[in-house]
């Protein structure tokens, strides 16, 4: 019986607007490990919905959109492509926002279309790359951003407001990236609320032009810059959203630091104060690129993945790593044979899980093999406790196997766990899913 949403999704905890509470504090952490060897699946697949060419995501460009929402009344997520095919700032028009609904008697959802978006020319956004984050007050309020469009083209934040009679979204674009030279532009990350103002990041602009930390209200004024990244030792290129703990954020970049250029993990808060708490060195057993992915805040630590480094030279597969306050930084587990862990992780019941882009089986006349990373990609588990890492789930690019090449965050709910693939099912177009235990 589906239940109640009770944990968060996407992008490290921020996608539903929620903050993790638990102060945070350094220790020592077991011994990395790379056993990336097969384990039985613990999970089993239920395929939801199958997305077509006109629905297709972007895949790991930056990020792609997971699913929220409560299983058991509707999930909302963007689809990057698609919708009104008129509007040429997108590539095969400019996305939509969509609900799957649960049919009664049957495991699949249909798909109902809450908006399209229309671009650059009616001032509207385009390309919803990230997921959706439920507004705080519970009314189903959306809240989202495009990397394109609005009035100046390079992205906007935007809200969504149910109307009951009939029941259809309203949207409204609060703020318009690219304004002015020093002004944000693309904003690949999710946001987060904290008392009625959101943040976020751009990818780009801002005064090095390696994007920016920025907040607006819920109203749509003001908006602000709060940080420029890509100064000396900085971070540069955030994609990932951010997490509140105790009221300050913390959030990650894909590029920058201190030496390697392989991005940071920094805090901000909300006056717009950054400290670079870790820049990761590309050392032979240190992560790199953490593109996509933020951190989760799970007993007082910070965890997170890269998508490149770790300890395999054959293999520059992505790690999973924690961080404490002061900037100690362990590597829980290097990838191997496969990974690149776009997605940000999620704790459920005092473990991690998350995805990987590659590894896993190779299904018969699976198209997802390649080399030197093969398979459609895992589902994972890791016990911080421990460093245990299990394969939970092995998608073979077929409907019946999830699809392939998950890039997204998943949602826990009612011990099952929800998300979407970028490729592979019935349409090769990706899948929504459903993993059972």
């Amino acid at each position: 019986m589906r239940t109640q949403l009770v944990i968060l999704c996407a992008f490290a905890l921020a996608a539903c607007g929620r903050t993790s509470l638990a102060p945070m504090s350094d220790g020592a952490a077991p011994p990395a490990r790379t056993d990336a060897h097969a384990h039985p699946d613990t999970l089993h697949v239920v395929p939801l919905y199958s997305f077509t060419l006109a629905e297709s995501f972007i895949g790991k460009s930056g990020g792609s959109a997971g699913l929220v929402g409560d299983p058991s009344t509707g999930l909302f997520g963007v689809a990057p492509s698609g919708g009104n095919l008129k509007c040429r700032d997108g590539n095969h028009g400019c996305g939509f926002v969509y609900e799957l609904v649960p049919q009664a008697g049957s495991s699949a959802y249909t798909e109902k279309r809450l908006y399209e978006f229309a671009g650059m020319g009616d001032n509207d956004g385009a390309e919803p790359s990230a997921t959706l984050m439920i507004g705080e007050r519970g009314t189903g309020v959306l809240y989202g951003t495009t990397v394109l469009g609005g009035a100046y083209g390079k992205g906007t934040v935007f809200r969504l407001t149910p109307t009951l009679s009939p029941y259809v979204y309203k949207e409204r674009v609060l703020y318009s990236f690219g304004a002015t030279k020093s002004d944000g532009r693309y904003p690949y990350a999710s946001l987060i609320e904290i008392h009625r103002v959101l943040y976020g990041t751009t990818s780009g602009g801002g005064a090095y032009n390696k994007g920016v930390a920025f907040s607006v209200s819920v109203s749509g004024t003001p908006e602000q810059n709060l940080h420029d990244f890509g100064g000396p030792n900085d971070g540069a290129t955030p994609y990932a959203g951010f997490i509140s703990v105790n009221g300050t954020l913390y959030g990650t970049t894909s590029a920058g630091g201190s030496s390697a250029n392989c991005g940071t993990v920094f805090s901000l808060t909300t006056a717009g104060t950054e400290n670079v708490v870790y820049s990761f060195q590309n050392s032979p057993s240190d992560g790199c690129n953490p593109r996509g992915s933020g951190v989760v805040s799970l007993n007082g630590v910070l965890y997170g993945t890269t998508s490149f480094g770790g300890e395999r030279n054959d293999c520059h597969c992505g790690t999973i790593y924690s961080v404490g306050p002061s900037g100690s930084e362990h590597v829980l587990h290097s990838f191997s044979g496969g990974g690149d862990p776009t997605a940000s992780l999620i704790g459920y019941n005092g473990l991690l899980y998350g995805t990987t882009f590659y590894g896993g089986k190779l299904a018969s006349g699976s198209k997802c093999a390649l080399s030197p990373q093969q398979g459609c990609g895992v589902v994972f588990s890791l016990d911080p406790s421990s460093n245990l890492y299990q394969v939970q789930f092995a998608f073979t690019g077929k409907r019946a196997g999830g699809g392939a090449a998950p890039a997204a965050p998943l949602l826990a709910s009612g011990g099952n766990f929800y998300g979407t693939s970028s490729s592979g099912g019935s349409h090769n177009h990706g899948e929504a899913f459903e993993l059972t235990p």
